[in-house]
């Protein structure tokens, strides 16, 4: 089973109790709290499993996970993690977010985020009414 550092995703022994890459408490860090682990997981190497925590933000509704998400689809070209983003932020249902989703209707992250993006919107709308 591979392990890995939960602040810098750095392949680590699971014995560690610091991390050799960048110095983080792994005790400290496994005692976060779920949501904050489940933002941070958006930066996972294993390519499912960032899919899987925005998936997962959105069902909980996590506020305050909507910059992170955002800040996600703005640095993946990954079209199935862009579109599981962009879903969690429609069914948190941000106001403040139609703006960021009105631009992913526009670029070029795929036609699967752009029909996201739309129906995103929508939910969001939806909920405000």
């Amino acid at each position: 089973m591979t392990f890995y550092c939960p602040s810098c995703w750095s392949e680590i022994d699971p014995k560690l109790t610091v991390c050799p890459y960048c110095g983080a408490n792994q005790k400290a860090l496994s005692e976060e709290e779920y949501d904050e682990k489940l933002i941070r997981a958006l930066h996972h190497p294993e390519p499912m499993t960032p899919i899987r925590a925005a998936y997962i933000l959105g069902e909980r509704q996590v506020k305050r996970a909507v910059a992170a998400l955002e800040k996600t689809i703005e640095e993946n070209s990954d079209p199935y993690l862009v579109q599981a983003c962009i879903v969690a932020i429609g069914k948190i249902g941000s106001a403040e977010s139609v703006a960021f989703l009105n631009t992913c209707t526009q670029q070029g992250h795929g036609i699967l985020a752009r029909k996201a993006a739309y129906e995103a919107i929508e939910k969001i709308k939806q909920k405000t009414m």
